[in-house]
């Protein structure tokens, strides 16, 4: 089986490492940033919010801490046969050098993988075209169009998508891996 997973807030804890810099730099309260995940809730133009993102952000991507047990199930579904394709919407519009960064992270945590796939804006045509079998994220837009492709789908629980019950959500890596291998 090949599973598509994203990287940020789906093996990592990405929005909880950087929201006290979002929170500073741009003068927000939890209330708007839980509101409204990244640059939807911030009073700057879309290349603000890049060079932002690119300059500040982007550097310590490499020290997001991993989720609880994210490498002991990724790393185990691959040790049973699966395929493992992180696709990622990282991208050189926010990152120097995404592939590269997103390399690092992942061999610095021992994740073992098949394929890493950067600048996926459209994940719906990438794991489409990469014959994806289950995809796993915490966008409900990534999700949704991904779903659209008749891919099945995990949404990745967080706080930014509560309301959200279009897709099975799960809340942790030992979840996923039940549900996959419970099918």
């Amino acid at each position: 089986m090949r599973i598509g997973i994203d990287i940020d807030d789906t093996i990592c804890e990405t929005w909880e490492y950087v929201k006290p810099i979002y929170k500073k730099h741009f003068d927000l309260t939890d209330e708007e940033l839980n509101k409204n995940k990244y640059s939807r809730v911030l009073k700057c133009t879309i290349d603000e919010y890049y060079d932002f993102y690119k300059k500040i952000i982007s550097p310590l991507l490499i020290n997001v801490p991993i989720k609880k047990d994210a490498v002991k199930y990724i790393n185990k579904l691959k040790e049973e046969g699966n395929e493992i394709y992180f696709i990622t919407a990282r991208s050189t519009f926010d990152m120097y050098n995404p592939y590269e960064l997103t390399k690092q992270y992942l061999e610095k945590n021992n994740i073992k993988y098949d394929k890493l796939l950067v600048n996926s804006l459209k994940k719906e045509q990438v794991a489409k075209e990469n014959n994806i079998d289950i995809f796993i994220d915490d966008s409900i837009k990534h999700c949704t169009n991904v779903s659209k492709e008749g891919i099945k789908v995990f949404l990745m629980d967080n706080i930014y998508n509560k309301n959200c019950n279009d897709f099975p959500k799960v809340k942790n890596w030992k979840q996923i891996y039940e549900k996959i291998t419970l099918n």
